[in-house]
């Protein structure tokens, strides 16, 4: 049997709940933000998280004890004092700049991303590329990405993202291509920078690099062993060093 139970909050980016309400089924936080100090400026979320009880209390003092498998749903809740109504709910949307266009189906980067949009809230999700051209590793991009063209032909596509971006996630990898096209994948990164630098959109990255998506579930796992992957992805997301 499960019950839905809180014990988390820092993939929320809070700092502390400012309090809480269960029931059996599910479980209300008011989770205060980290950088909010003033209590009328709190972001307030409902949090509901599915656990299976592996361990019963065994009298006052002695709380259950619960497995945390996976975070079902979050959703905003009135803030106190409660903000004027701005009328409809603000959509934001999340970009991640991947490497390069699969060749397969790329459900499984695809997933990734899906997980990075439920954890940091999101409303729509988009991947993009760091060059324009299909491959299926950094050796074929060594060789195809000898010339220019498909770095320059990625970049309407990445600007036009971006425009439309709220958060961004470096995950192109951490292995660059050989040859000229190292050369044109660093003049490539230089200027996603500077465009997100010019820009207003929030920008991460999962632990200390723009780790690809399909390899984030391989870091978390050694970063924070025994942690479900949607919690260990929130805490693993760093603003890229300067």
């Amino acid at each position: 049997m499960h019950d839905f139970v809180a014990a988390w909050t820092k993939v929320m980016n809070a700092d502390r709940f400012a309090s809480w309400q269960a029931s059996r089924q599910r479980v209300r936080l008011q989770v205060a933000r980290a950088g909010s100090p003033r209590r009328s400026r709190r972001k307030l979320l409902e949090v509901v998280i599915r656990a299976t009880r592996v361990k019963d209390s065994i009298g006052a003092g002695y709380p259950c004890v619960y497995s945390l498998d996976e975070i079902v749903e979050t959703r905003p809740l009135p803030c106190s004092p409660r903000p004027p109504d701005s009328g409809a709910k603000k959509m934001t949307h999340l970009v991640v700049v991947g490497a390069t266009p699969a060749l397969t189906s790329g459900k499984r980067t695809l997933a990734r991303c899906e997980s990075a949009r439920i954890v940091l809230q999101a409303t729509t999700c988009e991947l993009v590329n760091l060059f324009a051209y299909p491959t299926n590793n950094v050796r074929e991009v060594a060789v195809l990405g000898a010339s220019p063209a498909g770095w320059l032909s990625a970049r309407s596509s990445i600007t036009d993202a971006l425009r439309r971006a709220d958060m961004v996630i470096l995950g192109y990898g951490l292995t660059k291509p050989s040859g000229s096209a190292g050369k044109h994948h660093e003049a490539q990164v230089v200027w996603l920078k500077e465009t997100l630098l010019a820009g207003k959109s929030s920008v991460f990255q999962v632990g200390d690099g723009p780790r690809h998506p399909s390899r984030w579930q391989r870091w978390t796992s050694r970063a924070y062993p025994g942690t479900p992957f949607l919690i260990a992805l929130g805490q693993s997301f760093e603003s890229p060093r300067k």
